[in-house]
C-alpha cells in the first residue's frame, strides 16, 4: 500500500506527528552544523547520515563527494542498517563517466527518486548493473551543489531488503539536508585553504629576513615585525605609535616620502632608501612600500649594511686599484721623460751641432735627425697619456681643456669644455678615472664618429658627478650600439669605460642618432669635499 494514501483520520494524525520529527531532525541537524570545526566535520556528517536514514527508514545512507580536478569521485560517509553490507571500500576513484545519466540528470533536478530500481530509463543502464550487482532495489539521490551552483556530489539512499517508496516530506528533508551539507563542506574547504594560506604566510614572513612596518596615513607606526635575533637600533626596538617620520633623518625622510607620493599617483609599488645610527655603528635599508588597506601603507624594510659595507669596501678596493695604476703609470711616465726623453733630447742636440760644424747637406744625416724627433715626440705624447701633469698640477678641469687642445689640432673637430659646474676638489682617484675616460671617449668620437664639434661637460649634481661627451658625427653603427646598451662589448673602450665604472656604483648611457650621447654618473665617495658638493649644487 502507498504511504500517502491512507484512511483520512489516521493519515492526518500520522503526518502530524512525523512533521514533528521532521522539523526536530532539520532543527538538530542545524544546530549540528553551526559553528563546527574542520576536526568535527566529518563525525558530524556521519550522524546526520545515521539519522535521517534511520528517520526514512533507508538501509544505506552516503555521500559521493566529486573530485574536478582528478575527473573522479569517493564515496566519503557511509551509514549501514544493522546486517546490510556496507560499500564505501569498493566506491573509491571511480571515473565521473561511470553515471552519466545521474550527472546529467542531477545536473538540471535537485533529485532523482527510483522507488523501484528495474523502472529506470534505458540511458541509465550503466548505474542499473551496478546496482543490481549491489541488490539495490529503491534508490533516492539529492545533488550537492556549491554556491555557484555546480554540482560537487550528490547523497543517497538505498533500500536493499524491500522496495521502499520515498515520502514526499523525506525527500523535502533530505534536500534541505543536502543544502546543510553543502554549505558546510563548502565553508570547510574555505576554511582549510584560509589556514593554509595563514601557515604559508606565517612561514614565508618567518623566513624573510626583512622587517615589516605598518604605518597611517600621518606616518604612525602601528604594527612592527622583525625576525628573531635581528640586530635593531635603538630608533627601531620599540618603534610602535612613533612617527615614521621622527625616525628618520630629514633626507631619508624626503626619500619616504616620495614613495609615498608614487603611491598616490598610482604606482603599485614605491621604493627608498635611508640609515640610521646607533652608538657608533650605522646601519643602512632599503624599503619597498605599499597601500594597505584604505589608509595605511605597508613598508617592507630589508637590513642592506653588509652589501653596503661590502659596496664600500668595493669602491675602495677599486679606487686603490686606480690609485696603484696611476702611481705605476706616473713612475713610467718619469722614467720615460728623465730617462729615454732625456737622453733622446740630448741625441739630437748632438746631430744638430753635428750638422752645423760640418757645414755639409747629408741626407741620410737629415734623415736620422727626422726620426730621432718623431721618437721625441711619441715620447713625450706617451709620457703624457701615461701621466698628464696639468690632472695633478692644475686639475680635472684644466686637464680636460688641454685633452680638447690635443684632439682638436689644426684639422681637428672644435671641442667645447664646460667645467663650471663641478670638478675642482674631486678626489684625485675620481678625477684620474673622470679623464682617462675623457680621453677614450673624445677619441672614439674623433676617430669613429667624423664629428664637427664636440661637447664635454663636466657637473657634480648633488651625490653624484656627471660628465658628458656629444658629438655632431655619423653616430654608432645600429649592431655595435644595441650591444653596448645591452652591457655586451660593443668595443674595447666602451667594454673597459663599464669595468671601472661598475665598481664604484657607476653607470654608462648611450644615445645616439644624429650625433652620440655618452653620459657617465659616478657617486661622489666619502672622501669628497663636502664643500665641492654644497657649491655645485
Amino acid at each position: 500500500m502507498n504511504p500517502d494514501i491512507q484512511p483520512a483520520p489516521e493519515r492526518l494524525v500520522e503526518n502530524l506527528a512525523r512533521r514533528s520529527d521532521l522539523e526536530q531532525l532539520v532543527a538538530r541537524a542545524s544546530r549540528a552544523f553551526v559553528g563546527i570545526t574542520p576536526n568535527e566535520l566529518e563525525g558530524v556528517i556521519d550522524r546526520t547520515l545515521e539519522q535521517i536514514g534511520t528517520f526514512v527508514a533507508a538501509d544505506r545512507s552516503y555521500l559521493f563527494r566529486f573530485d574536478l580536478a582528478a575527473s573522479t569521485m569517493n564515496n566519503t560517509h557511509e551509514w549501514c542498517a544493522e546486517g546490510v553490507e556496507p560499500q564505501q571500500h569498493n566506491l573509491q576513484n571511480l571515473p565521473l563517466g561511470i553515471f552519466p545519466w545521474t550527472l546529467e540528470v542531477l545536473a538540471t533536478e535537485p533529485y532523482i527518486d527510483a522507488p523501484l530500481v528495474e523502472d529506470l530509463p534505458e540511458e541509465a543502464a550503466a548505474e542499473k548493473a551496478i546496482l543490481r550487482e549491489q541488490g539495490i532495489q529503491s534508490i533516492l539521490l539529492v545533488r550537492l551543489c556549491s554556491r555557484a551552483g555546480d554540482l560537487v556530489g550528490f547523497m543517497g539512499f538505498d533500500a536493499v531488503r524491500a522496495v521502499r517508496p520515498w515520502r514526499t516530506d523525506d525527500i523535502q528533508l533530505l534536500t534541505v539536508i543536502s543544502d546543510l551539507i553543502s554549505t558546510a563542506l563548502e565553508h570547510d574547504a574555505l576554511m582549510r585553504r584560509l589556514s593554509e594560506s595563514e601557515s604559508r604566510q606565517r612561514a614565508t614572513l618567518e623566513a624573510l629576513p626583512d622587517v615589516l612596518v605598518v604605518f597611517d596615513m600621518q606616518g604612525r607606526i602601528l604594527e612592527f615585525t622583525a625576525p628573531e635575533g635581528m640586530r635593531l637600533p635603538a630608533a627601531l626596538r620599540r618603534p610602535v605609535g612613533v612617527s615614521i617620520w621622527r625616525v628618520l633623518d630629514r633626507e631619508d625622510r624626503a626619500s619616504a616620502r616620495a614613495a609615498v607620493t608614487c603611491l598616490h599617483a598610482g604606482q603599485p609599488v614605491g621604493e627608498f632608501g635611508f640609515a640610521l645610527g646607533d652608538g657608533g655603528a650605522r646601519y643602512h635599508y632599503e624599503g619597498r612600500l605599499t597601500r594597505h588597506g584604505r589608509h595605511r601603507f605597508l613598508a617592507v624594510v630589508r637590513d642592506v649594511t653588509s652589501r653596503h659595507e661590502a659596496e664600500t669596501a668595493l669602491r675602495e678596493l677599486a679606487l686603490e686599484l686606480t690609485s696603484a695604476e696611476e702611481v705605476q703609470r706616473r713612475d713610467l711616465a718619469l722614467q720615460l721623460h728623465d730617462g729615454i726623453g732625456q737622453e733622446l733630447t740630448a741625441v739630437n742636440l748632438r746631430l744638430q751641432a753635428l750638422r752645423q760644424r760640418t757645414g755639409q747637406n747629408d741626407p741620410e744625416l737629415d734623415q736620422a735627425i727626422g726620426i730621432l724627433q718623431d721618437a721625441l715626440r711619441k715620447t713625450q705624447d706617451l709620457t703624457f697619456d701615461l701621466s698628464p701633469t696639468a690632472l695633478y698640477e692644475l686639475g680635472l678641469g684644466p686637464a680636460l681643456a688641454g685633452l680638447a687642445r690635443r684632439y682638436s689640432g689644426s684639422e681637428g673637430p672644435t671641442i667645447a669644455v664646460d667645467t663650471n659646474r663641478g670638478g675642482a676638489a674631486l678626489p684625485t682617484s675620481v678625477a684620474v678615472l673622470l679623464f682617462r675616460i675623457a680621453r677614450e671617449l673624445l677619441a672614439n668620437a674623433v676617430k669613429h664618429a667624423h664629428a664637427g664639434r664636440i661637447a664635454l661637460t663636466l657637473a657634480v649634481l648633488g651625490e653624484n658627478v656627471q660628465m658628458t661627451v656629444a658629438d655632431d658625427g655619423c653616430g654608432m653603427p645600429e649592431e655595435r650600439f644595441h650591444l653596448a646598451r645591452a652591457n655586451q662589448n660593443g668595443g674595447f673602450g666602451l667594454f673597459s669605460i663599464r669595468q671601472r665604472l661598475e665598481p664604484l656604483g657607476g653607470h654608462m648611457e648611450i644615445t645616439t642618432g644624429n650625433g652620440t650621447v655618452v653620459a657617465i654618473t659616478l657617486p661622489l665617495t666619502e672622501e669628497t669635499p663636502k664643500r665641492s658638493r654644497s657649491e655645485s649644487a
